[in-house]
């Protein structure tokens, strides 16, 4: 991955998308310090690197730059295996600084897990205003991580679709209540994907989160909860 050489003039780039690219840490490095950091962090919009084979450890470069868009709308980092924990661990850094602008964040296929899931959190609690779609599909998540997840408090008040389809949520009691506490405390929750997870899903949670859609309904709320 060969970056524009730095002469180039970035203060209007709005969209970055450098899908299935790749990158190495030091092609990481050049974005940070010849695209964003000159120019393109007032302006970026959109940054896309679904697939771009970024690692945790290598996110770290671009870490600094996310820091300075102070406009970034849309966060695509899904597709990224290597991406776990420890890239977690650096979003969540950065995220109290995106709170403001970003309103969709795609993490699904960074294989997270619960470990992830939770040093997420820690960003997420710090208050994302804007955010609006969150996609945590095919993160092997699990009813621990879904609790956790549930029981933050509500600091996403426009979040309007989350998803966590191709997980391990099997929806045992502790999770569904969580889950149906979550679904009350976030207003604007419109949809929710549940579907194919990767271990049997319990009928009983399955009925507990029906009938809280069905309260809700009748509250004057339509969430759409798909399993």
């Amino acid at each position: 991955m060969q970056v524009a050489p730095t002469t180039l003039q970035w203060a209007e780039l709005e969209y970055l998308a450098l899908r299935h690219a790749e990158l190495s840490e030091a092609s990481l490095h050049r974005i940070t310090e010849h695209v964003i950091k000159r120019g393109a962090a007032a302006s970026l919009r959109t940054l896309d690197l679904t697939g771009a084979r970024v690692h945790g450890r290598e996110f770290s470069k671009l870490e600094a730059g996310l820091h300075q868009c102070t406009a970034l709308c849309k966060l695509a980092l899904g597709g990224n295996p290597c991406f776990g924990l420890i890239g977690a661990q650096s979003l969540a850094s950065a995220l109290p600084v995106l709170s403001s602008c970003l309103q969709e964040l795609d993490l699904a296929g960074s294989e997270l897990r619960d470990d992830g899931l939770r040093a997420l959190g820690a960003g997420v609690g710090a208050g994302l205003r804007q955010l609006r779609v969150l996609r945590l599909g095919s993160n092997k998540i699990s009813d621990a991580g879904l609790r956790e997840w549930s029981a933050l408090p509500p600091c996403v008040p426009r979040l309007a679709e989350l998803g966590l389809e191709h997980n391990l949520i099997a929806l045992r009691q502790e999770a569904a209540a969580a889950f149906c506490g979550f679904l009350s405390q976030q207003t604007r929750v419109r949809a929710v994907d549940l579907r194919w997870q990767g271990v049997a899903v319990l009928s009983a949670g399955r009925l507990r989160v029906r009938k809280h859609t069905q309260k809700l309904a009748r509250e004057g709320r339509r969430v759409v909860v798909e399993m």
